[in-house]
């Protein structure tokens, strides 16, 4: 953000940081997707501050399913205490004990699985130092490849920030180390990772506010002036949304296929004037409107097969066929 702001939106400073920046916050169910909060605040306030704040929004039998950054032992016993569930990923900093209370050792337990020719693990742990949590762990062993990329990475971030890497992260950096506390009987250990893979939705939503809605492109001029701004680029974020999940589900009906959220943004975005004289003037024309541009969307909108890889439609359609729910 422009220096002159960050008096509203404090940054972190320094050399490689700007000294004004901000945060959204968003979040919306992914079924519906209905949004369920969307906030503009300081790049100081952090992403642990919002889970805690935003706690007791999470209702019973909400499946939470966040990035690593919002993950605290607070958040967590919220989510069981309000009888709700979560997919994490599980925290490098955060000690791991066996049912026992013993502490796990992630280099013994990589040397075990490799000598029992073991991929995939799943297994009841405690996580946490004072108050204990008990979740499930379920642990897949990386390739060589990524493991080698996840130390680069970890040692370059490591040197900048003038410390070293300890053996207890480059052990597990072979893993993909998910928690949860998604009963056993409902998910199995392989749905679990299926089913975290529904995270990557909000980096593509973040991917079109930014490419093709161009909420970074900041110029100079004044904080309300540049609040006007966003709120004037969300609401048109927003009703564009409402209008491709409008037709999404129907489409998926009739078709069996979803549409790109990508394609269809970067057309309603072109649009926008349609849209804007509709809603000043609701009536019959409404609905002429929808079916225009449902006509549109449906010509060449489509999201694009990747082989071998589930669509989040998909993931939930193998979740609940393999539930009693």
């Amino acid at each position: 953000m422009p220096e002159r702001l960050k008096e509203h939106f404090c940054g972190y400073g320094g050399k490689v940081t700007s000294a004004a920046a901000a945060c959204i916050q968003y979040e919306f169910d992914v079924k519906s997707g209905k949004i369920l909060d969307i906030d503009f605040t300081s790049a100081k306030r952090t992403d642990y501050q919002d889970a805690r704040e935003k706690a007791d929004d999470i209702q019973r039998g909400d499946l939470v399913i966040r990035d690593l950054g919002y993950f605290t032992s607070d958040v967590v016993k919220k989510v069981i205490k309000n009888k709700a569930f979560f997919i994490s990923r599980l925290h490098s900093k955060l000690l791991v004990f066996n049912e026992d209370e013993k502490q796990i050792s992630f280099s013994r337990l990589y040397d075990k699985m490799i000598l029992k020719k073991q991929s995939h693990l799943e297994m009841q742990v405690l996580i946490g130092q004072k108050e204990k949590i008990p979740v499930r762990l379920v642990i897949d062993i990386m390739p060589e490849e990524v493991y080698q990329k996840r130390v680069v990475m970890a040692r370059k971030e490591s040197k900048k920030k003038g410390y070293q890497t300890n053996d207890e992260f480059m052990a597990r950096a072979h893993f993909n180390l998910l928690i949860t506390n998604i009963p056993q009987i409902d998910v199995s250990s392989i749905q679990v990772y299926q089913i975290y893979k529904i995270r990557w939705q909000i980096e593509l939503i973040f991917k079109i506010w930014k490419t093709t809605c161009g909420i970074d492109k900041i110029h100079p001029m004044r904080y309300h002036r540049l609040m006007c701004l966003f709120y004037a680029k969300f609401l048109i974020i927003l009703i564009n949304y409402q209008i491709i999940n409008l037709l999404q589900s129907g489409f998926y009906r009739k078709y069996g296929k979803l549409l790109s959220k990508d394609k269809c943004f970067k057309t309603l975005t072109n649009y926008f004037f349609k849209t804007r004289r509709v809603l000043l003037v609701p009536n019959q024309k409404t609905k002429t409107f929808i079916q225009s541009f449902a006509f549109m969307l449906s010509k060449n909108h489509w999201l694009e097969k990747r082989k071998m890889r589930l669509n989040y439609i998909e993931i939930f359609t193998l979740f609940i066929s393999y539930s009693d729910i």
